[in-house]
């Protein structure tokens, strides 16, 4: 061998075959039948210099149809077969393999694959694809990339594994780290002008059990995030869609092992911009169905030693006011048909809270609830009803307006108005018992230097009632039952409740003013003003098979002076040539057969030790014109055979001392006549039953008139 600037070539070629095949070159070491075999090397030259070492080319031999380049191990009898091994050569920076398919000339036909596989047997050959190893600095890359196109789609890229009894998994894995993070693992689509690559991640189909799932689990203490893309100057916000099978859709979290508890799942939207309206929306719906019922919305909070809240929170504003709360019940398609109710329930005693909204400085929030409104037909009703129970009492109804420091709040329940028709009415009605006391009302007003009043007012025209087996208005002051001021004002009545019953007597009435250590309260009846006075009746009922009622007017007794007096007095009048006001008093009219009149008696009291009380009947005086006569007399007797009434002026008789007197004296006169005083006797048709005049046993004095002029005679 001999060393010049450039080494020699050697050639190993078969002869050229001009009808048939040309011949085969073989490079063949020899066989071995006890030690291992000898090997056959195909080695480029080395260069010493700067200049790259020589190449190795193994290429088929070219014709209408390429032949092909086979390197393979051998075949063990006994033992694994042959590896075969392509590497690249080591260096400051090492050597590249690559393994690429031939190009088409054809554009038509497609171009040459690649395929790297396992060998086959009892058991499949793995395939693995792996990055060089760095002892310093990164491990080196992997990439799996289809290929490109000038004028068509680029290549896919499809990894699965092969089909079988059971199909084999697909992994993805970043490497544990020692000291640092470990790997992220991204799947992402290419950009593009048009429309960007979808990301699918499917579980497959089940024929007979369920299909996959799909899981996606977060490390310890690492975050699951779903994020659409943001927005563009060409397009919207991408959104996130999660949509479940038959199965749905489940959001879970996992056990922390150390600390026992669980993470949270939080679905936020993004946030705005300062150029965007709004921030992105939530929107949890479930599944429509057109001829069937709809999917449920249901929202449950985690079951525990102390179940989970819910809360259903707007966000505060930062310069406006803050986000509404809106729970609504979907339309009714159905005409006529009742819709859909909204149901608020507490748990196990539990209780419901409505709160409105509290202000530091303006007016805290408001609660309205207000029925549907309707076009056509009635309004929707709007009921307030407690629970019931079937061995206690049931749940109260209060109803209360806030403790202020200064005026607390008003209650009003009022019904609406009506452009033609009735107005609603308000009613308030207590409960009912079948053993015990039926409920009560009470409408009480508040205390304070000047409590509050409590009026029931009827509109122009309107009634006010208060029936029921008692009623009792009560006040520190004054109760005062008024019909309002009208054209034509309604009247006041108090009436107590007939008897259904033959044997119990009507309700009775009480009028009673209160009782004081001092002075007790008064009991006025006064009727109205005008042009002619209200009339004042009093009188009690009528009786069918007995006697009338009675009217009993007492003035009341005194335990250390004069008992109270009774005055009826007829009204005066300050009109000239006109009457005052005529005081009658007269027994009850007799009408059927041979019934007697009713008697008129005046008895003065009685006394234990004293002197009893005068009678005194006395016409009335006058300042300028004649004092009141005194007329005493029975009405005349139109019946045959029937007689007048008597007069009898008798005193009462004495046990030990003088019996009183009786005087009829005319009074005296200062300038004119003095007045005659006459007892006479009526005349009769038939003369011996001529009225007579009788003087019994006793002193008669016939006291004559102290005149000045004329002096009256006293005639017996």
């Amino acid at each position: 061998m001999s060393i010049s600037s450039k080494s020699g070539n050697i050639l190993l070629e078969s002869n050229a075959g001009l009808r048939k095949n040309s011949g085969s070159v073989s490079v063949r070491a020899g066989l071995s039948s006890e030690s291992g075999a000898a090997s056959v090397s195909v080695e480029a030259g080395a260069s010493s210099g700067t200049a790259a070492g020589g190449d190795l080319l193994l290429t088929a031999g070219s014709a209408s149809q390429g032949g092909a380049v086979t390197i393979q191990g051998a075949a063990g009898a006994s033992a694994a077969g042959g590896d075969v091994n392509v590497q690249s050569g080591s260096g400051l920076a090492s050597g590249s393999i690559a393994i690429q398919g031939g190009h088409s000339a054809d554009s038509s036909a497609s171009s040459s694959k690649v395929s790297i596989r396992g060998g086959g047997g009892a058991h499949g050959g793995d395939a693995s694809i792996t990055g060089g190893v760095s002892q310093t600095t990164a491990g080196g890359d992997l990439f799996l990339r289809s290929g490109g196109s000038e004028l068509g789609s680029s290549g896919t890229v499809t990894i699965k594994s092969e089909n079988g009894e059971s199909s084999g998994a697909v992994s993805f894995r970043t490497g544990v780290s020692v000291n640092g993070q470990s790997g992220d693992l991204q799947l992402a689509t290419g950009n593009s002008k048009h429309g960007a690559g979808a990301i699918s991640v499917r579980g497959g189909d089940g024929i007979e059990n369920p299909g996959g799932s799909i899981e996606a689990v977060a490390g310890n203490s690492g975050a699951l995030s779903l994020q659409g893309a943001d927005a563009t100057l060409a397009s919207t916000s991408g959104g996130v869609k999660i949509i479940g099978g038959d199965g749905g859709v489940v959001i879970d979290t996992i056990i922390d092992p150390t600390s026992g508890t669980t993470g949270a799942v939080s679905i936020v939207g993004g946030e705005g911009k300062a150029t965007a309206s709004a921030a992105s929306d939530i929107l949890l719906q479930a599944g429509a169905m057109s001829d069937a019922t709809g999917g449920s919305v249901t929202v449950v909070s985690g079951r525990g030693t102390v179940g989970g809240d819910v809360l259903v929170q707007s966000s505060s504003g930062t310069t406006g006011v803050g986000g509404e709360v809106s729970i609504e019940v979907g339309a009714n398609s159905v005409l006529g048909a009742t819709g859909s109710a909204l149901r608020m329930s507490g748990g196990d005693n539990g209780a419901i809270v409505l709160s409105g909204g509290n202000s530091a400085e303006t007016v805290g929030g408001d609660i309205q609830v207000i029925a549907g409104s309707s076009g056509k037909a009635s309004g929707g009703s709007l009921t307030m009803t407690t629970g019931t129970s079937s061995e206690g009492a049931s749940g109260a109804v209060f109803v209360s307006s806030g403790v202020a420091e200064k005026v607390s709040g008003d209650i009003s329940i009022e019904t609406g108005d009506v452009e033609a028709g009735s107005a609603g009415e308000i009613s308030i009605h207590a409960g009912s018992a079948n053993s015990g006391v039926g409920g009560s009302i009470g409408i009480h007003a508040g205390n304070g230097p000047t409590g509050g009043s409590v009026s029931l007012a009827a509109a122009e025209n309107g009634n006010v009632a208060l029936t029921g087996d008692r009623i009792a208005l009560a006040s520190s002051e004054t109760v005062e039952i008024t019909t309002a001021d009208a054209v034509a004002p309604g009247n006041v009545m108090l009436r107590s409740g007939s008897s259904t019953a033959s044997t119990e007597p009507g309700g009775g009435m009480t009028l009673l003013a209160g009782n004081s250590v001092g002075d007790g309260g008064s009991l006025r009846f006064g009727s109205g003003a005008g042009a002619v006075g209200g009339d004042v009746s009093i009188y009690s009922g009528e009786g069918a098979s007995g006697t009338g009622g009675q009217i009993s007017i007492v003035a009341g007794d005194s335990a250390t002076t004069e008992g109270g007096s009774l005055q009826i007095k007829a009204g005066a009048t300050h009109a000239a040539d006109s009457r005052s006001g005529l005081v009658s008093i007269r027994g009850g009219d007799a009408n059927e057969g041979t019934s007697v009149g009713g008697d008129i008696a005046l008895h003065s009291g009685s006394s234990n030790g004293g002197r009893g009380g005068a009678v005194v009947i006395t016409g009335g005086s006058s300042a300028t014109g004649s004092s009141g006569a005194v007329s005493v007399h029975t009405l005349d007797s139109s019946a045959a055979d029937t007689e007048s009434g008597l007069i009898s002026l008798i005193t009462g008789s004495s046990v030990d001392g003088m019996t009183g007197g009786i005087s009829i004296a005319s009074g005296d006169s200062s300038h004119g006549p003095a007045g005659s005083v006459s007892l006479q006797a009526g005349s009769g048709a038939v003369s011996h039953l001529t009225g007579s005049t009788l003087q019994r046993q006793g002193t008669a004095c016939t006291v004559h008139g102290r005149a000045t002029h004329n002096c009256g005679s006293t005639s017996v």
